[in-house]
């Protein structure tokens, strides 16, 4: 199947899909494609809260009509998708990052790497406001995934989920997501105004982990690409959970923004705070590999 042979595929799709129903809702069909799509999204969003409310009147066959247009706008998200996925999954035009013939063996690795840069990517949030990953995958990957949670709901694991061999302890990476979350307790109380001393003190304290160590981990966990984002986002959420103290509607109509990134870490810190994490990081007995 080549790249040709896609592309027209794709063409007769947005021809048959999507300006067809534009046409139909009387939108103007020589603006650019994503725009088309959005316009068209926007007009089957309010068809379907309309046969919402009619449903909630008991108006005969509007249940239909509901699942009938969310298919159209599942079908129309799936094209415009397809329209703004390639260029930045395409190597160049028309050559996906990411050919099933080449990569078939590595699905595992693919997802990863779909999944990791998609989740990493920053951006801006209204405080209290929803938090949607948008994740684009090649459709042989998602079929992968899909394919490895029916199979783990029958009992049997796909290579997709395997664990790869290692010479590791079988808890390896959640002693890892450990190290960086007492790391990122730490930086989050430098953020909410603590000394990086006071800071390191406050985390032995609930831990028992060595302050000296915390202070090798960081070292260590820095050298890492995303780790050192992933650090400095905590000492962000402390320095957001200082203002949302003094101001609970900040960013919420106020023209400021939160990064969605130091969000998840304020929310992930309030759900777990430092005296709960370092009971559950007691009760892994980790203390052996602290140096």
């Amino acid at each position: 199947m080549d790249e040709a042979w896609k592309k027209a595929r794709r063409e007769e799709l947005w021809n048959d899909v999507v300006l067809q129903a534009a046409r139909e809702a009387g939108i103007a069909t020589d603006a650019p494609r994503l725009e088309i799509a959005a316009k068209l999204l926007e007009i089957q969003r309010a068809e379907y809260e309309d046969a919402l409310k009619r449903i909630d009147h008991d108006v005969p066959g509007d249940e239909f009509k509901v699942q009938l247009v969310l298919g159209k706008s599942r079908l129309t998200w799936q094209v415009m998708m397809l329209e703004a996925y390639g260029w930045f999954a395409e190597s160049s035009p028309g050559e996906s990052l990411y050919p099933q013939e080449l990569l078939q063996n590595d699905v595992q690795g693919v997802a990863r790497e779909c999944f990791g840069y998609q989740l990493a990517a920053s951006g801006i949030l209204h405080h209290k406001g929803i938090d949607p990953v948008a994740l684009m995958l090649p459709r042989w990957v998602a079929q992968a995934i899909a394919d490895g949670f029916d199979g783990l709901a029958q009992g049997q694991t796909l290579p997709i989920f395997q664990a790869a061999p290692s010479t590791k302890k079988g808890d390896a990476y959640t002693w890892d997501k450990m190290r960086l979350r007492a790391v990122q307790h730490v930086a989050f109380l430098v953020g909410s105004g603590s000394t990086k001393k006071s800071a390191q003190n406050r985390v032995e304290l609930a831990t028992k982990i060595k302050a000296g160590t915390l202070r090798d981990w960081e070292t260590d966990l820095k050298k890492g690409y995303l780790e050192k984002f992933q650090i400095e986002w905590a000492r962000k959420a402390g320095e957001l959970s200082v203002i949302l103290e003094y101001n609970p509607k900040y960013a919420e109509a106020d023209g400021n923004t939160i990064d969605v990134n130091v969000h998840a870490i304020l929310l992930e810190t309030q759900r777990e705070p430092l005296s709960t994490f370092g009971l559950r990081y007691r009760s892994h007995n980790f203390d052996t590999r602290q140096t």
